[in-house]
């Protein structure tokens, strides 16, 4: 097996690893994996299997950031670090991320264990789709580059590009920039 396919299969191996972990590490060693490839031997006339499996695995991942991507997501919009814990029957009121043992009401207590709990799934999304956001710019500008340095304006790699765009995108918006970008 040569370098370049062992470069794909590595790419493919991480990305599944992404779709089973969501661990945005995944998807940056399945992109980098993929800029190991030789974009030289990939010229139009040699080994057409490989130019296309790459095309294809770049489509993959950004299809894969496609689906993970929260489009309303705000950078700006930051969860809380702690939760407020609520004051207690007699008054009493504790510091943000206080020991939920120091609330006496069982159901208040309750509450703010919940509010913990969605306050850290918040904190992992937050860092998630900033991750995501990032690679989404990386990995698009090389997706981009790669298709513009291994295809032409041929007819034939035109309509490969397309079809393959058109086959692993689902998302209108990205199937109409990749090829407004690439050709």
């Amino acid at each position: 097996m040569d370098s370049d396919t062992k470069h794909l299969q590595e790419a493919q191996a991480y990305a599944k690893r992404f779709e089973e972990t969501l661990d945005s590490e995944q998807l940056r060693k399945a992109y980098l994996e993929l800029e190991n490839i030789s974009v030289m031997q990939q010229a139009p006339g040699s080994s057409p299997a490989l130019r296309a499996d790459t095309l294809r695995m770049w489509l993959v991942l950004l299809a894969l950031l496609d689906q993970q991507l929260d489009p309303s997501f705000d950078q700006e919009k930051m969860p809380d670090l702690q939760v407020q814990p609520p004051d207690t029957a007699d008054g009493t009121s504790y510091a943000p991320g206080a020991d939920p043992a120091l609330i006496s009401d069982p159901a208040a207590r309750r509450a703010y264990e919940r509010a913990i709990r969605d306050n850290e799934a918040m904190i992992a999304n937050y860092g998630l789709q900033v991750r995501l956001h990032r690679l989404n710019e990386r990995i698009t500008a090389r997706a981009e580059t790669y298709i513009r340095h291994a295809y032409t304006f041929a007819p034939s790699d035109r309509e490969e590009v397309q079809a393959q765009i058109l086959k692993v995108i689902k998302s209108p918006k990205r199937q109409a920039a990749l090829w407004k970008a690439c050709f």
